[in-house]
């Protein structure tokens, strides 16, 4: 008989020398020891360089030292390597830790932030007088209500959106309009109109700080003198016509600043935060120019 006439015996195991019995592969032992080969202690990948009384002190010991290293970094305005794998501060806990405090923890932590001395209000408004150039004024006004947003908070009704407006106030965006381009872009010529017209000279300043109310900062478009200071105002819609009450809506029929506008609420902000007592608010346009002068109230 030739092999093509016999049944095929390819799927049959060969018989195996050893005569042991076949294993599935899930049931096969890989223990180094079936094949003569000393065992070698087996070592941790972790390795932890602490002596051994160190490492059986449990999570006591490390909550104190995640304590200690949270503290420093805050007492020394530090920061260490260690700082990269502790979990941030649950500010819920922190907050209901300390409600003996006078003010809501996170309150007292913000005013400690913006907390200034006489001297530090002097070194902040002394580097910041090129303003919307210099990025130290917008970082110090990115913690504080502006004299310009004041008018809006006085007249905040519980109707409106609480929440939203309250981001406003802490996310400044970068608004772009025609009418802000313009009162930017004429803000200088207009100095020189009132400097023209006056015969005073316009000292430029930075951003104040109220040391009495340090959430508050303004930003006057110039000092007159040593008692008062300067607020300069393009208005695009008028900017070819005469200044009057019909067309601008800032003022009462005698060419005063009318109490319930926010330029006046602005004003006042500034003479509160520089210490001054009046100002002259300059109203400029392309065909005319008027000077309304403000007292402290």
């Amino acid at each position: 008989m030739t092999p093509t006439q016999k049944k095929q015996v390819w799927h049959v195991p060969k018989k195996n020398k050893l005569d042991v019995s076949p294993k599935k592969a899930e049931n096969l032992s890989y223990e180094i020891a079936e094949y003569n080969v000393c065992k070698k202690k087996k070592r941790s990948v972790c390795y932890d360089p602490r002596p051994q009384s160190f490492i059986s002190q449990g999570k006591e010991w490390a909550t104190t030292v995640r304590n200690k290293v949270i503290n420093y970094c805050s007492l020394s305005q530090k920061r260490i390597g260690l700082c990269g794998i502790l979990d941030s501060a649950n500010m819920q806990d922190v907050i209901h830790d300390h409600d003996y405090l006078p003010f809501p923890l996170h309150h007292q932590l913000i005013l400690n932030k913006i907390s200034v001395t006489p001297d530090s209000a002097k070194e902040i408004e002394k580097k910041t007088k090129n303003q919307t150039k210099t990025k130290l004024w917008h970082t110090e006004r990115s913690f504080r209500v502006t004299a310009s947003r004041v008018g809006e908070i006085c007249k905040f009704t519980a109707k409106k959106d609480q929440e939203k407006y309250a981001q406003s106030l802490i996310c400044n965006k970068k608004i772009v309009s025609t009418a802000l381009e313009w009162g930017k872009s004429m803000e200088t010529t207009a100095i020189e109109a009132y400097e023209g017209k006056t015969g005073k000279k316009v000292e430029r300043c930075g951003l104040y700080v109220s040391v009495q109310y340090p959430f508050i900062g303004a930003s006057p478009d110039g000092l007159i003198g040593d008692n008062k200071i300067l607020e300069v105002k393009c208005p695009y819609s008028i900017k070819d016509e005469m200044i009057g009450s019909n067309n601008y809506f800032h003022l009462e029929h005698d060419l005063q600043l009318k109490e319930t506008s926010n330029y006046y609420y602005q004003i006042q902000t500034q003479l509160l935060v520089t210490g001054r007592d009046c100002c002259d608010l300059f109203i400029w346009t392309n065909v005319d120019e008027k000077i309304i002068n403000v007292k402290k109230k």
